[in-house]
């Protein structure tokens, strides 16, 4: 495991950066976590969101990186057919189909990923 199991045992807080190119990087760190054991608040910007919500839903390093394959795919498809257009640059569309994969995996994942779900053991 990559992180010491003091620092898992106590984690309260949890925030994962933006960035879709980086996602990648989130998917490994969560998926060396356990699952939360206490009041973990997982906090996200853009990817990062995308990552918390399947941390917190149970999603498995192989569902999360098929997702992963699933934006990078369809983003430099939509650069390379038009990489001279800044609005082929926009990847907020593939965030929100990322989004809508995870809600359609887990129509309860409002509450599963409230701060009042995660309950101590």
């Amino acid at each position: 495991m990559l992180f010491p199991t003091w620092a898992t045992n106590h984690m309260c807080d949890l925030f994962i950066d933006g960035g879709a190119y980086g996602l990648i990087y989130y998917v490994g760190v969560t998926s060396q976590l356990p699952r939360p054991r206490r009041r973990t608040r997982v906090y996200g910007i853009s990817a990062g969101a995308v990552v918390g919500a399947m941390y917190l839903l149970g999603f498995s390093t192989a569902e999360q990186l098929a997702l992963y394959h699933s934006i990078s795919d369809n983003s430099n498809a939509s650069i390379r057919a038009s990489p001279f257009d800044p609005s082929s640059y926009n990847i907020t569309p593939h965030h929100l189909t990322a989004l809508k994969a995870l809600i359609d995996a887990h129509p309860d994942a409002y509450t599963k990923c409230s701060p009042d779900a995660c309950t101590s053991e």
